[in-house]
């Protein structure tokens, strides 16, 4: 579902605090006060919180697929990050670009 459906589900009045309480957490006692009192602004702020979720699974996939890995198992992130830097300067910008989309589902819910 994208941000505009949700948007519907929300009074036109808070639709800018419910963005900012989506991305970052932070919100008024007057929009947590509505939040508490209207079922269909919990029901998308649930929503776009399992949309969240989902980018971050899929970021953290495409991550591991791509990250080496230490001898104890985990990521080796210096690895990662210096083996960015050593791409072309075309290779490097098609990995921010594909970046860029992953935050893009990230801040965005998705569709059903």
């Amino acid at each position: 579902m994208k941000l505009s459906e949700l948007l519907k589900m929300i009074d036109g009045n808070w639709h800018g605090e419910f963005v900012r309480f989506v991305q970052e957490g932070e919100a008024s006692d007057d929009f947590l006060a509505y939040l508490d009192a209207n079922r269909d602004c919990q029901k998308a702020v649930d929503m776009a919180f399992e949309a969240q979720a989902r980018g971050l699974e899929d970021l953290g996939q495409a991550l591991c697929a791509h990250v080496p890995v230490e001898e104890d198992g985990e990521p080796d992130v210096q690895k990662a990050v210096h083996s960015m830097s050593m791409l072309k300067p075309s290779q490097r910008d098609a990995v921010m670009k594909q970046l860029g989309h992953m935050n893009q589902r990230l801040t965005e819910p998705r569709e059903h």
